[in-house]
């Protein structure tokens, strides 16, 4: 589990400028978290999810770039 983890820090940090220039903002560096004023990107049952405020689920992929892709 510890291994998956570490891999989807990676990830994170691989995708720097793609989530960044989608104006994402990386909160803590201990959490696999992406958060943006009308969505959060968090890591959550061997997937990447995109959620809206009221927690609705607008993009799932088990990639992050397959989520930054799908939200504009």
């Amino acid at each position: 589990m510890t291994a998956n983890i570490g891999l989807k820090r990676l990830e994170l940090k691989k995708m720097y400028g793609i989530w960044r220039s989608k104006g994402f903002e990386h909160p803590t560096p201990s959490e696999l978290r992406l958060t943006r004023r009308d969505c959060v990107v968090t890591f959550a049952r061997k997937n990447w999810q995109c959620k809206d405020p009221d927690g609705n689920i607008i993009a799932v992929s088990e990639t992050l770039r397959g989520v930054l892709n799908k939200v504009h």
